[in-house]
């Protein structure tokens, strides 16, 4: 990431996170294409009931970045108190198991619920290689489900008979 991109992140979301809570401290971590912002000593302020204050921030900080510089494609995300990090570790270990069991085994089609854009993306990700299964988003906004379902080969037992999974729920402390 670019100084002068990192810094303007930091001019924008220092104020913010510590007027929460001044014991924050910010840094950057490269993971693959991407960098992860975290913000540790975060407290649950910012990240919100839904997780809507992270994603806001997260959202803004983006806007203001693009516009000040355009041709720059760098892409964050942020990571209060490892909250973003612990959720993705929550997908990482239980959705492959559940997939293969659930709906390769059983034929079952399994609904993701209450995952963020980038969350889905990861499911997507994570069993775009399992042969008998396919993963489609369906729904609008703060709405949006991801399903993972048998593919025609496999065959399927009917919609009614979905298994849903709540992230918030495997996650909660």
């Amino acid at each position: 990431m670019d100084n002068l991109v990192s810094q303007t992140i930091l001019d924008l979301l220092l104020p913010i996170v510590k007027s929460i809570n001044p014991a924050c401290e910010i840094s950057f971590q490269k993971e693959a294409d991407q960098y992860r912002i975290i913000i540790d000593k975060g407290d649950k302020d910012l990240v919100g009931e839904h997780s809507e204050v992270i994603r806001s921030l997260q959202h803004l900080v983006r806007v203001v970045v693009h516009k000040k510089f355009p041709n720059d494609r760098t892409h964050f995300i942020f990571d209060v108190g490892g909250y973003r990090s612990k959720r993705e570790m929550a997908l990482k270990m239980s959705i492959p198991d559940l997939a293969k069991i659930k709906v390769l085994e059983e034929g079952q089609t399994v609904v993701l619920v209450n995952l963020s854009g980038y969350e889905r993306l990861l499911v997507h990700q994570l069993l775009a290689d399992i042969a008998g299964l396919e993963t489609n988003s369906v729904g609008a906004k703060n709405d949006r489900k991801l399903l993972i379902m048998p593919t025609s080969e496999v065959g399927s037992t009917a919609m009614d008979d979905a298994l849903v999974w709540d992230i918030n729920l495997q996650t909660k402390e």
